[in-house]
């Protein structure tokens, strides 16, 4: 049985709201992204697929493409052949290919983190 690690939403901009500074918050996005950046590490060692969800917000949008609150968060260290899937729905299946990814993985069992990952 195959595992990847599926990444959803850790973008820079993701907790990101007009006006709003929650320093308790941002501490646990903090930590929550050294977690996930360690199990990147172990997923690595164990020769696991990581796969990364990227929401493609509109114009506007704190997630707006292209933009630096798009971005994926830099310590999260992705290689350039970490699959990433784009959405734009809240669904990581609606209308993207990432049941095709985890096809091509063979992946069986998943371990799903991130931000947003409720939807």
């Amino acid at each position: 049985m195959t595992k990847a690690l599926v990444i959803i939403d850790v973008q820079v901009g993701i907790l990101n709201k007009p006006g709003e500074r929650r320093p308790a918050v941002l501490e646990r996005f903090d930590a929550a992204r050294a977690r996930i950046a360690q199990l990147v590490d172990e997923a690595r060692r164990a020769n696991a697929p990581v796969i990364f969800v990227q929401h493609d917000g509109r114009p506007g949008h704190r997630l707006e493409v292209g933009t630096p609150g798009w971005e994926i968060c830099g310590d999260l260290n992705r290689a350039d052949d970490d699959a990433v899937v784009r959405k734009t729905a809240c669904d990581s299946f609606h209308d993207t290919n990432l049941q095709d990814v985890l096809a091509r993985h063979e992946a069986k069992h998943l371990i799903v983190v991130g931000l947003m990952t409720q939807y």
